[in-house]
C-alpha cells in the first residue's frame, strides 16, 4: 500500500470517527432520517465547492453509476446504524458493522487478485483485532429485538458502498474524488429527503441537535473525499481495513470530549490500531 493511500485511508478513519460521534449524539435528539437529511443538506455546499475547485475532466458513465450505487448504499447503512444508535445499542452494533463492512471488501479484493506482503498482512490482522476490540460489546449492554438485523444491514450496506466507491476510482476518467462525492451525496440526498417526506418527518432537526447534525454532515463529506482518494491510490481490501479503524478514533474522542472513561481493552484497541497503521504503511 502506498504512503499516499495509507495516509488518506487513515485520515478517512479519523474523520469518520469524529463524524460518528457527532451523528451518535444527534441521533439521540432527533429521528435518524431527520439527522441524515439535515447532515446531507449542510454538507452539499461543501461538496459542490470541492468539486468545482477540482476542475478536471467530467465523470465517465461508469463512475456516475458506481457513485450512485455507493451513495444509495451509504444512506441505507447510515440509516440502519443511526436507528440502532437511537435505541442505545451502539456497543452491540459496532462489532457487526465494523467487521462486516471491512471483511467483505477485503474478500473481494483478494478474489480479484490483490496480494499482501507478510508485514502488511500482519498489519491487516492487527487492524481487524483493533476493530473488534475497540467496538466490542460492553458488559450489561441491552439487546433489543431487531438490532442484530439492523447491524447486519448496516455492515452489508457499508461493504457495498466501499466496493462501489473503489470501483468509481478504478474506472476514473480523470475526475477527482470530490466530483464522485458530489454524485454520491446528491443521490443519497434525494433518497433520504424522499423517505423523510413520505413519513412526514422534518428535514431540519430540533435546535438542540442542529449543531451536531451540521458537524456530522461536514465531517462525513470530508471523510468520503479522503476515502475516495485512498481508493484511487491503494487496493480495495487494505484501504477498507485502514478506513475501518474509525472505532478507535470514536473511543478516544468520546473519552476526551464526552469524558467517557476508556476501558483497558479499548486502550489496547487503540494501540493495535496504531501498530496496524505502521505495519500496513511498510512496503
Amino acid at each position: 500500500m502506498t504512503p499516499t493511500g495509507l495516509g488518506l485511508g487513515f485520515m478517512a478513519a479519523l474523520v469518520y470517527g469524529a463524524a460518528d460521534l457527532a451523528g451518535g449524539v444527534a441521533s439521540r435528539r432527533a429521528s435518524a432520517l431527520t439527522v441524515i437529511a439535515g447532515a446531507y443538506l449542510v454538507s452539499l455546499p461543501l461538496v459542490v465547492i470541492g468539486a468545482v475547485a477540482e476542475g478536471g475532466l467530467l465523470l465517465t458513465p461508469a463512475q456516475v453509476g458506481w457513485a450512485m450505487v455507493g451513495g444509495l448504499a451509504e444512506v441505507i447503512a447510515t440509516l440502519a446504524l443511526y436507528r440502532a444508535l437511537a435505541a442505545g445499542t451502539m456497543s452491540l452494533v459496532s462489532p457487526f458493522v465494523g467487521v462486516t463492512g471491512a471483511a467483505l471488501p477485503l474478500a473481494c479484493g483478494l478474489a480479484m487478485g490483490e496480494r499482501l506482503p507478510p508485514v502488511q498482512a500482519l498489519g491487516m490482522v492487527l487492524a481487524f483485532g483493533a476493530i473488534v476490540v475497540v467496538a466490542g460489546p460492553r458488559a450489561g449492554g441491552r439487546r433489543r429485538r431487531g438490532i442484530p438485523l439492523l447491524a447486519l444491514v448496516a455492515g452489508l450496506a457499508y461493504a457495498v458502498s466501499f466496493v462501489a466507491f473503489s470501483a468509481s476510482q478504478a474506472t476514473s476518467g480523470g475526475a477527482g474524488p470530490w466530483q464522485v462525492s458530489l454524485v454520491a451525496r446528491s443521490m443519497g440526498l434525494i433518497a433520504v429527503v424522499a423517505a423523510a417526506r413520505a413519513r412526514r418527518l422534518p428535514l431540519v432537526p430540533a435546535p438542540g441537535a442542529r449543531r451536531y447534525v451540521a458537524l456530522a454532515g461536514l465531517l462525513d463529506a470530508t471523510a468520503l473525499s479522503f476515502l475516495l482518494g485512498a481508493y484511487g491510490a491503494g487496493p480495495l481490501g487494505l484501504t477498507t481495513v485502514v478506513a475501518s479503524l474509525y472505532p478507535a478514533v470514536t473511543a478516544v474522542l468520546a473519552g476526551t470530549l464526552l469524558r467517557e472513561r476508556l476501558r483497558r481493552i479499548e486502550l489496547l484497541g487503540v494501540v493495535l490500531a496504531l501498530a496496524a497503521v505502521v505495519l500496513m504503511g511498510l512496503s
